[in-house]
């Protein structure tokens, strides 16, 4: 049999074995939403909300399905959006690539917090929709030191610089906007960007630095080796589930980024965090699935609300 045939049905395989996986989770999940109850429950799509997506989509920006191009949607931002490039310098000496959106009448500042998984990370211009929906904000969003136009390796043969440490471009975005104004700050993390601002959070909290004033907390998973474990549902890279499922996953990831992943569990962390949150989850979210989110929200001991 030729390699390539033997690596289509590989494929197949794994696809498979995700979707049973998927169905023996079905029942569980249904029960669990069954007993929760959200602070607010959206179930339909307004007219306000087409007329919304229709305003955000010059700045949609994908990098494996491209409604426009990444270069396109900068040039809009700093153009059209009165978005500014601003350069942030971390604590350990890396230049951050970031976008800030100043709006003259804002009420709070929103600084977004891209997800991570190495060459799929969405660059700072993924989060320009995301200004449109909070126009009466300041919005700064950041690229991953390694990633974008931001310093730092991101090679598959060495070491990358991302890791946990990454909490620093995080900490660089904050005292760069508590410098510039007074306002509120907001920390708005998305999926694996979320752990990471919870993980700021307490870092700054056990070092005496400055943080945010609440935490919004998308697509939100309990443990990072569940996240782990479910990337191949969005890489669709079947050598990747290989990697995982023969235990080499972690070794390989450990020797790739800058310190352990594995480490950053937000189950772990969301007690020890003293500020607001707001968790936002899409229903059938088959990679950071519901229930992840409903366990780490039910953990929160501060003011909470869960979209």
């Amino acid at each position: 049999m030729k390699k390539t045939t033997k690596a289509i049905l590989f494929g197949i395989f794994c696809a498979t074995v995700s979707f049973v996986h998927a169905e023996q989770n079905k029942t569980v999940k249904t029960q669990e939403q069954k007993k929760f109850v959200p602070t607010v429950h959206i179930k339909e799509q307004t007219e306000e909300d087409r007329q919304l997506i229709e305003k955000m989509r010059p700045l949609f920006f994908e990098k494996t399905r491209s409604f426009n191009s990444q270069d396109t949607v900068y040039e809009r931002s700093v153009n059209e959006y009165g978005a500014r490039e601003v350069m942030l310098l971390t604590e350990d000496k890396f230049r951050i690539s970031s976008l800030f959106f100043k709006r003259p009448q804002a009420k709070f500042n929103i600084i977004y917090v891209a997800g991570y998984f190495h060459d799929h990370t969405p660059p700072k211009e993924w989060a320009a929709p995301f200004t449109q929906i909070f126009p009466d904000c300041n919005v700064l969003s950041f690229d991953w030191r390694g990633m974008g136009k931001s310093e730092g390796s991101n090679n598959f043969l060495e070491k990358n610089d991302f890791g946990p440490n990454a909490y620093l471009d995080i900490q660089a975005a904050i005292d760069f906007v508590r410098k510039d104004n007074d306002l509120p700050i907001i920390l708005q993390g998305f999926c694996f960007g979320g752990a990471m601002a919870m993980h700021a959070t307490v870092k700054a909290m056990e070092e005496g630095r400055a943080t945010a004033d609440a935490l919004g907390l998308s697509c939100m998973f309990n443990q990072f080796q569940n996240l782990f474990n479910r990337a191949f549902l969005v890489e669709d890279r079947w050598y990747y589930w290989a990697l995982m499922k023969s235990g080499i996953g972690h070794k390989v990831l450990n020797f790739m980024l800058n310190g352990n992943m594995f480490d950053i569990n937000p189950i772990e962390m969301v007690e020890k965090i003293k500020i607001p949150m707001l968790f936002d989850h899409y229903t059938n979210d088959p990679f950071a699935i519901l229930s992840d989110g409903i366990e780490v929200y039910e953990k929160a001991t501060v003011p909470k609300f869960f979209l």
